[in-house]
């Protein structure tokens, strides 16, 4: 089952738990509107996503929503690339904080009515 199941780490919060998995041999891709969030995660480059025009959101989920959909046809580019053969997504992030609490919902509305990649 472990090969079926790709991990989007969203956020501090959601790369810090997506570190974690990865560590344990599950495929996992990272995304923050951070580069400097990013950084703190020693991956490999190809598995980190920085949404372009991102700064960090300080907690605005407004922010993390309107660069998101700034950058969307990238990030599902960067994501289908990276999980491409798994069949279920699971998305890892925190309620409180910018940018995964402002994008992972409307990523999992999408993959889930679009692409059928979770199940909710």
């Amino acid at each position: 089952m472990k090969e079926k199941i790709g991990f989007i780490a969203v956020g501090q919060a959601g790369g810090n738990i997506g570190k974690l998995l990865k560590t344990n041999g599950f495929d996992v891709v990272f995304l923050n509107s951070s580069k400097g969030d990013l950084d703190t995660l020693n991956i490999d480059e190809d598995k980190k996503y920085h949404i372009s025009e991102g700064l960090g959101c300080a907690k605005d989920r407004k922010v993390a929503k309107q660069v998101a959909k700034n950058d969307f046809k990238n990030i599902n580019e960067f994501i289908q690339k990276g999980l491409n053969d798994k069949e279920l997504y699971y998305i890892l992030f925190s309620s409180g904080g910018g940018t995964g609490s402002g994008i992972s919902p409307t990523l999992a509305k999408i993959y889930t009515q679009a692409l059928n990649k979770m199940s909710v």
